[in-house]
Formats: structure tokens, C-alpha cells, sequence
């Protein structure tokens, strides 16, 4: 199967750069809308086979099949209005608050302890840009992952499930993709990587979150962690500030070595007012002199019932 991953990697650049359109006008024609349709039925059946299948062959065959029929669907004419509803049951489609872009990324089971990952961005222009992501996450070395910058062709492999707009102090912007990586079966990852673009270029990493440990600042963010537990990686509105849990190491459960899980506390990053991330080592660090208690139902008053409800109702 590695032998033919290899393979597959080039005919996925291949097909995904083949043959651009010219400039059409703004709207997706009734026509191209109908042949979409139909061939999103299909890639939707194709999608769930390579979350699905219980065989291996069959969901690599599956993703073959899927790539250069999400390439033929984009490239009909400002395919970018179609939303792909259907597909995105199975096939994460993420779009920014600007919608300039979309990126689809799925997630390929390829065996016990390897997942590989595909996806393509799509620029929103009338004509057909779409940038491929090639998955070099197994060859990336893990002490400098956090702190090298990467490009679409040599990614980090992830399922990117949110996507977060910056604009900075000069004008300028880029994008935070938070995402999945199912990574191993005792291990999870979650990752915070940073898209922008220069001159109609995507890369990935850019040297904006200090280090709490390290000189350098790190390009992207990366927790790994238990697969026995659910860690949190996301941006809290109400807070403004990227939370995520605080980390411990213990023993690994099925004698896998040291992992890491949440001991129920969470730091974060906030955007000070320079556009620089702040480190928050403790996000919820009110300290009460005594725990506080509910005051009991029974001491409120006869006025109510066990359940706190009016009496007489």
C-alpha cells in the first residue's frame, strides 16, 4: 500500500492541475448547476465508501476515483457557487468570513496505524485555480513541525474543520485552519496551521504564536494527545481567544508509552491590540476562598415546591 501511495501522489498533482478554464461571467449556468449535481451524487457515494468500506482496497479505490471527479465538477464554469451540500456530509468544505477560497480535505484509512489525507484548495475566481495538497506529513520531522514553514505540495496532512480570518495592522491577512488528524491508533492530533497568500501562492506557516519553551516563535500550533480522550482546539467568540486544553503526561492505558490528556484546565491565545497572539498560560483563574454552594431548594422559602416551581402550579 505504500508503494502505491507513492504512485498515487503524482497522479493526484496531475489531475488536480490539469487543464484551467478562461474567465467566464459570474453565475453557474442551469446546465452546469444539472451536471454537478449528478456528479456530486457520485462523489458523495464515493466519500462515504472511503470513510466506510471495511476493505482496504476499496477505499483507496474509492479515493482514485473520487479526485478527478471533484476536478471535472470544478471545472465547469464559477463552479465556485455550488455549494456542495451532499458531499460535505462526508468531505470537509471549509470557507473563510471573505469566502476568497475553500478548501475540501478528507481523510484516507489506509490501515491500522496509517491515515493519509488529500484536499485542494479552490481560489474564487470565475475561471478554475485550485491548488493541490500533496500529504508529506510522514516525512516532516516532528521536533521542527511547529516551526517550518510548508507548502501545498509538501503539507501536513490534516481535516481541516474551521477556518479563521486575520486581518492585520498593515492591511494584510491571513488564515487560521484548525484541524484533525486521527494520526495512530493509541494517538490523536489537533493542528493550528496558518494559510496566506502572496502573489495567487498559498504557503503554510507563518511565525506568529510565541513559544512558552523555545527562542523561536512557532508557525503553527500542534497538540498531540490520548485517543481516549477529546481535546479542545477552537476560537471562543465570547472570549476572543484561541483556547485550548492544558496538557499532562501520564501512562498510556494499553501499554503505549506516555500520552497526553487534559487535566481540566485551559490556556490560550488572544490578539493584542499590535495583531501579535499573546500567550494565556491559565484562561479561568478566578480563586474562591470557599467552593461555591447552590443555595438549597428547601431554605428558599415555602412559597416553592422540591423543584424550586411555585407552590399551587
Amino acid at each position: 500500500m505504500c508503494m502505491r501511495l507513492s504512485l498515487f501522489i503524482p497522479f493526484l498533482a496531475s489531475v488536480l492541475l490539469s487543464n484551467p478554464l478562461e474567465a467566464q461571467s459570474l453565475s453557474l449556468s442551469p446546465e452546469s448547476e444539472v451536471q454537478i449535481k449528478s456528479l456530486e451524487d457520485t462523489m458523495a457515494y464515493l466519500a462515504y465508501a472511503i470513510l466506510h468500506d471495511s476493505t482496504e482496497e476499496e477505499r483507496f479505490l474509492a479515493c482514485r476515483e473520487l479526485i478527478p471527479k471533484l476536478v471535472e465538477s470544478l471545472k465547469h464554469p464559477n463552479s465556485f457557487q455550488y455549494r456542495f451540500d451532499r458531499l460535505g456530509q462526508h468531505v470537509s468544505i471549509q470557507y473563510p468570513a471573505d469566502s476568497s477560497f475553500r478548501i475540501f480535505t478528507w481523510q484516507l484509512h489506509v490501515n491500522v496505524e496509517e491515515y493519509r489525507y488529500y484536499g485542494a484548495i479552490q481560489l474564487n475566481t470565475p475561471d478554475l485555480q485550485l491548488m493541490p495538497l500533496i500529504d508529506r506529513s510522514f516525512e516532516l520531522p516532528d521536533e521542527q513541525l511547529q516551526f517550518m514553514p510548508l507548502s501545498p505540495d509538501r503539507w501536513y496532512g490534516n481535516v481541516v474543520y474551521d477556518i479563521q480570518q486575520i486581518e492585520q495592522t498593515n492591511g494584510e491577512k491571513y488564515y487560521l485552519l484548525y484541524g484533525a488528524d486521527t494520526y495512530g491508533t493509541y494517538r490523536r492530533r489537533k493542528l493550528l496551521d496558518v494559510l496566506s497568500f502572496e502573489d495567487g501562492r498559498a504557503s503554510f506557516g507563518k511565525p506568529v504564536f510565541p513559544s512558552t519553551r523555545e527562542q523561536l516563535p512557532r508557525q503553527r500550533l500542534l497538540l498531540e494527545y490520548s485517543a481516549a480522550v477529546s481535546v479542545t482546539l477552537r476560537y471562543d467568540t465570547d472570549l476572543q481567544q484561541i483556547m485550548m486544553d492544558h496538557l499532562i503526561m501520564i501512562e498510556g492505558p494499553h501499554g503505549e508509552g506516555p500520552v497526553h490528556v487534559p487535566d481540566g484546565s485551559y490556556e490560550a491565545f488572544k490578539l493584542d491590540e499590535n495583531g501579535s497572539w499573546v500567550y494565556v498560560e491559565k484562561v479561568f483563574d478566578h480563586i474562591y476562598e470557599e467552593a461555591p454552594r447552590e443555595q438549597p431548594i428547601e431554605n428558599q422559602g415555602r412559597e416553592r415546591d422540591i423543584f424550586g416551581r411555585p407552590r399551587g402550579r
